[in-house]
């Protein structure tokens, strides 16, 4: 009886080791359940907005909207009437200094197109002097129906045609600024063959850097300068009745000069966007 009770408790001991031992090696197997990998990081996307930064400075400061450029007063030229070579007579001309109106830099990122419209030539303003002193704008009671100097000396007003024939503007785009060096170079026009912007001549603000590369082809800036023309009207007068030709030329001058202040015309200046960044579109 004893024999036999301690082989049961030898076997006991056999089952229990046995048991230990299995589940020691259950463990190796199944913790891979207690846990997982895991890698964890935190981040955000960004977009850089390309930049649009078309500077209109007056060469040196920034410029307001509805901005006003005088040119300075301008007086017909001191040279007498031209004597007549083959029977015919040049215009005497006189120009004031060119004056910079505006000046537009393309700093951003994308080209532009710059467009300028100017005023027609009729709609140049003439100012006159009011029984006040003051500078008003002329009205019809202002003008005439054609120059004339009477036997007498009487004087009959001229019409705006005529004074604009005399005191005008001319304008010049460049991409550089005006200097004593290069104004013989600068091609002026006038009103009536300005040609500032056009669909089949566009003027292409170069953008003045673009994902880090400097522009080589283009331009990212353009001057904008005007002058004023005075422009006595010896030929016109000459080939009418040379004997009266020197006084009536004269006589208009001396016209414009007692009864007219000044003249102006508006601008319109319009940049728009020319290209556009790396991308796709819908």
């Amino acid at each position: 009886m004893e024999n036999r009770q301690r082989t049961i408790r030898k076997l006991l001991w056999r089952i229990t080791a046995v048991l230990a031992v299995l589940a020691v090696v259950s463990i190796c197997f199944v913790s891979g359940t207690f846990a997982r990998y895991v890698s964890n990081r935190n981040g955000s996307t960004v977009t850089d907005v390309a930049k649009w930064d078309i500077d209109f400075t007056d060469g040196t400061k920034p410029v307001t909207n509805n901005f006003t450029v005088t040119v300075g007063k301008l007086s017909p030229s001191m040279a007498n009437f031209p004597t007549p070579e083959n029977n015919t007579v040049e215009n005497r001309v006189k120009y004031s200094g060119a004056v910079l109106v505006l000046k537009i830099e393309n700093k951003g990122d994308v080209d532009a197109t710059l467009t300028i419209t100017p005023p027609a030539q009729k709609a140049l303003t003439f100012y006159e002097y009011a029984e006040d002193g003051k500078v008003v704008e002329t009205t019809d009671e202002s003008w005439g129906s054609g120059f004339e100097i009477g036997e007498d000396g009487t004087v009959t007003a001229p019409t705006q045609e005529e004074a604009r024939a005399v005191i005008t503007m001319q304008f010049a785009l460049t991409t550089k600024a005006i200097t004593a060096d290069n104004e013989g170079t600068i091609t002026w026009q006038s009103l009536s063959a300005v040609d500032f912007g056009s669909d089949d001549k566009p003027l292409i603000l170069k953008a003045a850097t673009q994902e880090g590369e400097t522009q080589t082809q283009g331009t990212s800036v353009y001057y904008f300068y005007v002058r004023s023309v005075w422009t006595s009207q010896d030929k016109e007068y000459y080939d009418t009745n040379p004997t009266t030709a020197a006084a009536m030329s004269d006589g208009l001058d001396t016209w414009l000069g007692e009864n007219i202040a000044k003249l102006g015309g508006e601008f319109t200046f319009s940049v728009v966007q020319a290209s556009e960044l790396p991308g796709t579109n819908p």
